[in-house]
């Protein structure tokens, strides 16, 4: 009876993809300089606004749609309802604090086109020699030119 011959294959490597291997969480030095609004995470989907807690900002931006961000909505250990960083002092002393805010990406686009049909208005004025027109006023346009980031 023969004996059975083995045949031994060489092991492959094993290569692992920068994907398959742990990640670490990204170390900042100790002292570097960063800045106190930082914030090192994206919300998918929202826009990240930080507002200043003073005269009726932050009644005016909730009333515009923005919501408060909470600490673990961008990774932060912290307890609470609202991330708030310590920014100033007001006239008379007391602390001032910034909050960050969300609103929906398409919401900021419609905010951004509206300001934007506002500047387009103002622009044509200016081109026009209309800017602060009265009523009646007759006006002379030499060929007012403006260049802006839009042309």
């Amino acid at each position: 009876m023969s004996t059975p011959v083995i045949t031994q294959t060489p092991a492959t490597e094993q290569v692992r993809t920068q994907a398959d291997r742990p990640q670490r969480a990204t170390r900042i030095p100790f002292g570097a300089p960063q800045t106190k609004l930082a914030v090192r995470m994206e919300l998918p989907g929202y826009f990240l606004y930080w507002t200043n807690d003073q005269d009726g900002k932050l009644e005016a931006a909730q009333a515009g749609g923005y919501e408060f961000v909470t600490p673990k909505e961008i990774g932060e250990a912290r307890d609470g309802t609202q991330v708030k960083r310590l920014v100033g002092s007001t006239k008379d002393g007391s602390p001032l604090y910034a909050y960050l805010m969300k609103i929906k990406q398409e919401w900021h686009q419609e905010d951004l086109d509206q300001l934007s049909a506002v500047d387009d208005k103002f622009e044509s004025a200016i081109r026009e020699g209309s800017l602060l027109q009265k009523p009646g006023e007759q006006r002379y346009n030499a060929g007012i030119s403006l260049k802006t980031n839009k042309s």
